[in-house]
């Protein structure tokens, strides 16, 4: 045995070493390296060197090694999150990567902050470029491949650029609607109930909260419907990649985009042992505080707030209907939904139970453990004190790391609970899904997904036209006449050349903006309430002034000269008449 099971992530070989991407001093992961004979004579004994140290503020998520470099994926702990890529040059040997232990011979590419990175296939070992795509939740994604033999030095790393990258794009099923608006992506904080600092990512249209004015009466702002996303488990993040189904459907209409990234995600390196065991009940303090930030901070009203959970993100949202019912927000998504926590983790034949019970604890050897899962499991906590809002349930009977009596058991438990407190099921409903196949993650498919945003629709009565989502379906049928050859190699290439001009396009009304001196805070304006129309300055109302006064100088000119043409049109009419009756008297 080589490596320890308990700490080691990846473990990678290069010429004669092995390269290993531990946590053994951290969350945050370190890079150490052996030869192979030391290995294979030592084993766990054998004596390891440092490449790369755990550092506080950057986390190594995954890599990529080739013959002449390694690719090291990080995320760098800001306000901001922000991936990068680092490429450590190995030609000369490992040793000699060693020496600079500074790095600042390495070669960072920073992609933009708050966007997703996806590592590519890069199975060729002699290739001297790196494919990777990256997105954010307003921006398609792009599919990019870097040649790490460019110096990039860390402290003159840039943003993706096309000097840097090169941009390969596939078949296109999106409209200029999609990909020109300009959208806001921000961070905001929302202050738990411990004090803790819990950031949320917000997207929205710039002019989401700028309502129509009239000339003579400025409307106020007012609240706009709002999705809220969570998931606080096993130190991942919401899933924050662009999706045209349901992120751009919502902004198109003016809906707030909101992602929790409460306690026991990977937003930062501690951030998952925060919410993790005995700390997991801070996950659902935190996700309550968020949804209320949201609410006092002036972007959505409860009414017109929706909670979406996947999985083990059910489990906060669950917790907080049980805690405040309908007061946090009035439709909840509750997809292959995690909801039966004590049962599921006392039971070792199922799949999951016995690996997860670091996240969760052990309730069957831990009387602790036990009465701690009972005090936020969902299931367990259905009571009849609150009014649950309006709920969508979706399982399937194949899952096999959720299984599917935690949806069904839970539904009709909160069913019977409905029908004492006599709830109206048109103006409250609860929806279970049940699908025969596809999986844990069947139900983030597209027609899946439309079938919720026509629901949400209904609920939160959207105008008639907005209520099918008609550019998915279109959307959907462009992508299948790609795949069953409908679209010949012309097309592609028209294709191509538009989405070019539409990206120069967008670079340069992005460039337009960096050189606005004044750009409206719409937040600002939405959270004071303030109606958004413009107000002069001094100089400017004093230009203007001067203005009128020359425009009226100059229209009295015009009328002076416009009286003595007149005027010498009167002489010279009543001089011929009195010439012509002078002769007529002759």
């Amino acid at each position: 045995e080589i490596a320890s099971k308990k700490h080691w992530t990846f473990l990678e070989h290069h010429d004669d070493c092995f390269i290993l991407i531990t946590n053994d001093q951290g969350t945050n992961h370190r890079v150490i390296y052996t030869r192979d004979e030391f290995a294979f004579k030592f084993g766990l004994s054998a004596q390891w060197k440092e490449l790369i140290p755990c550092r506080k503020d950057i986390a190594i998520t995954d890599n990529d090694i080739f013959n002449d470099a390694l690719v090291l994926f990080e995320q760098k702990d800001d306000f901001e999150r922000q991936y990068q890529v680092r490429t450590i040059d190995l030609s000369k040997g490992i040793d000699a990567a060693v020496i600079d232990g500074a790095r600042v011979n390495d070669s960072v590419l920073h992609l933009p902050p708050m966007a997703m990175l996806n590592p590519g296939l890069n199975r060729n070992m002699d290739q001297d470029a790196l494919s990777f795509s990256y997105s954010t939740v307003c921006n398609p994604v792009k599919e990019c491949t870097f040649n790490f033999r460019n110096q990039l030095p860390e402290e003159k790393g840039k943003m993706v650029s096309p000097s840097t990258l090169f941009q390969s794009r596939q078949h296109e099923t999106l409209s200029p609607h999609d990909y020109m608006w300009n959208y806001n992506i921000y961070r905001d904080l929302a202050i738990s109930a411990d004090g803790t600092q819990i950031p949320i990512t917000i997207v929205q249209m710039r002019d989401a909260f700028v309502e129509e004015m009239t000339d003579f009466e400025a409307l106020s702002n007012t609240p706009k419907p709002c999705m809220i996303y969570v998931y606080g488990s096993y130190g991942e993040i919401p899933p924050m990649h662009f999706q045209l189904s349901p992120y751009m459907w919502l902004l198109r209409r003016k809906f707030t985009l909101a992602f929790a990234h409460v306690r026991g995600g990977g937003e930062f390196s501690n951030w998952a042992d925060a919410g993790r065991h005995k700390n997991k009940p801070k996950t659902v303090e935190d996700f309550i505080a968020c949804c209320e930030f949201m609410v006092e901070r002036g972007y959505t009203t409860p009414d017109q707030m929706i909670a979406s959970g996947a999985s083990a993100g059910a489990v906060p949202i669950a917790a907080a209907m049980n805690r405040r019912g309908d007061s946090l927000f009035g439709t909840a998504l509750l997809k292959s939904p995690f909801l039966d926590i004590t049962n599921t983790m006392c039971d070792p034949s199922l799949p999951l139970s016995l690996a997860e019970r670091a996240e969760w604890g052990d309730p069957i050897n831990s009387a602790e453990d036990f009465k701690l899962i009972q005090s936020y499991d969902p299931y367990a906590n259905i009571n009849d004190r609150v009014t649950y809002p309006s709920i969508i349930i979706s399982t399937s009977l194949d899952d096999e790391r959720v299984p599917a009596w935690n949806a069904i058991k839970y539904a009709a438990k909160l069913r019977k609970q409905r029908t004492k407190q006599d709830i109206d099921p048109s103006a409250k409903p609860l929806l279970l899904r049940v699908g025969n196949s596809g999986g844990h993650g069947f139900w983030h498919q597209l027609l899946q997904v439309n079938e919720e945003l026509s629901v949400i629709a209904n609920q939160l009565d959207l105008p008639h036209h907005s209520r099918l989502p008609l550019d998915l379906d279109n959307a959907r049928v462009s992508e299948n006449q790609a795949v069953v050859g409908l679209v010949d190699e012309d097309d592609q290439k028209k294709t191509y050349l538009k989405w070019e001009n539409w990206e120069q396009e967008r670079l340069d009304y992005q460039a337009k903006l960096q050189k606005m001196e004044f750009e409206p805070n719409y937040r600002q304006l939405k959270a004071t309430k303030t109606p958004y129309f413009w107000i002069p300055t001094d100089e400017e109302v004093e230009e203007k002034v001067n203005a009128n006064m020359s425009n009226q100088g100059r229209n009295d000119r015009f009328k002076q000269k416009v009286d003595e043409f007149y005027a010498d049109k009167k002489e010279h009419d009543n001089a011929r008449k009195s010439d012509s009756q002078r002769d007529s008297g002759i």
